[in-house]
């Protein structure tokens, strides 16, 4: 059981799943920035099924899953939670990336792996989850640019109102950008307006999109890219031909391993 408060306030992630967490409080800056946004769209904040979710960190294997998996059709194609790699060994598998992406930043690293236990905690959503989604939009870079018009910022490219990374705020802009993807933002931002989360498209409480499948974090991971699900297909792209076909083959194959290299969907 991972203790409400667990914060890593480290330089580096424990390469050891028995390795004993440390416990602190919760950091001041990251306090500082609570106070200043309203989180969780439309006043949501936490998933309301936990089947997909565990706070067990060392729950899974080991070792990543032997080549990229190819998934085809509705959730019941994908993989069940108990193949995906424990998140002791997941982020430890995705920290040279990251650390590649943050110029060998291993605090900046630390810092990620605060945010996503934190937020994982307080919404959740299964710690791995996260970090598969980090690693698909931002590979872990903490000042990856925003995208697109509205814009989409921070380690999760997360909806309109979303921020960036800041340097003199680093845990605390961190665990925001992450917090907006996982629960959404109500407010605030540089840009203003709010936009819905993985828990918004998990618990199905959006008006606008249907999920057929709610909780699950394929159907989600879907949503998520592409705002809706076509034809109960999570590689159809009628009516959103701008998203990524690969997202959630891609989010499930991070889940098992895959460190974004090779041909991925492209090969199946």
């Amino acid at each position: 059981m991972i203790a409400s408060q667990l914060i890593f306030a480290l330089s580096f992630v424990p390469f050891l799943a028995t390795a004993a967490p440390v416990t602190v409080p919760t950091s001041s800056e990251e306090s500082h920035v609570l106070s200043r946004r309203g989180f969780g769209y439309n006043g949501v904040t936490t998933a309301t099924s936990t089947a997909w979710y565990t706070d067990n960190f060392s729950k899974g294997p080991s070792t990543p899953a032997s080549g990229y998996q190819c998934y085809h059709g509705d959730v019941s194609k994908y993989p069940t939670k108990d193949k995906w790699m424990n998140f002791y060994d997941l982020f430890n598998h995705n920290k040279p990336a990251m650390l590649a992406r943050n110029n060998g930043n291993g605090d900046l690293v630390g810092k990620i792996w605060n945010a996503i236990v934190k937020v994982s905690q307080d919404a959740k959503v299964d710690a791995r989850v996260i970090l598969a989604t980090v690693m698909q939009e931002s590979t872990g870079q903490a000042n990856v640019p925003c995208t697109g018009t509205m814009p989409n910022c921070g380690l999760m490219q997360a909806s309109y109102g979303s921020i960036s990374f800041n340097p003199a705020d680093p845990q605390g802009s961190i665990t925001e950008t992450i917090r907006e993807g996982v629960q959404g933002t109500n407010s605030g931002g540089p840009y203003g307006g709010g936009g819905p989360g993985l828990v918004q498209f998990l618990n199905n409480a959006l008006s606008w999109v249907t999920n057929p499948w709610p909780g699950n974090p394929y159907a989600a991971a879907r949503i998520y890219n592409s705002g809706h699900i076509s034809n109960n297909n999570l590689d159809d792209l009628t009516g959103s031909e701008w998203s990524t076909k690969s997202y959630a083959n891609d989010i499930a194959n991070r889940l098992l391993g895959w460190d974004g290299s090779g041909a991925g969907f492209a090969a199946c």
